[in-house]
């Protein structure tokens, strides 16, 4: 039985130290972007523009998203629908560390969902979003 012990602790610490010493990971590109978010490459319909990934090597699955993509009218609401996104009046703000290309126009609605400060920039009359969303 202390065999064991001592084992089930050596493991436990192995595995700590080895999330200790992980690197975080950041990811470019406009697919690969896509396939770290949605754990798929994209479906018919849906064109990513561009991207950015970065997610810690936590156990938490800690990341932040920035996306552009096209997608029909149709899958853009479905996506409203579906993850409960609110419009929101806030000023408008983007984060400090946002890429050049992440700049949505005036004729995008902004949306939010949750606390963690996920932002959705969506053009409902042709399909156009900027996604900025993250999970710490």
């Amino acid at each position: 039985m202390k065999h064991l012990l001592i084992l089930l602790c050596s493991l436990l610490f192995l595995t700590i130290s080895k999330q200790a010493y992980a690197q975080d990971d950041i990811h470019y590109g406009a697919e690969e972007t896509f396939q770290y978010w949605a754990g798929a490459a994209p479906w018919e319909g849906i064109e990513v523009l561009n991207g950015q990934y970065w997610s810690s090597a936590h156990w938490s699955k800690e990341y932040i998203l920035y996306m552009e993509v096209n997608v029909p009218v149709k899958m853009a609401l479905d996506f409203i629908k579906d993850n409960r996104l609110k419009i929101t009046a806030d000023e408008v703000k983007f984060p400090e560390d946002a890429p050049d290309w992440f700049q949505p126009l005036s004729s995008f609605k902004e949306y939010e969902a949750g606390s963690q400060g996920s932002k959705y920039f969506i053009n409902t009359a042709t399909g156009h979003m900027f996604i900025y969303e993250v999970q710490l």
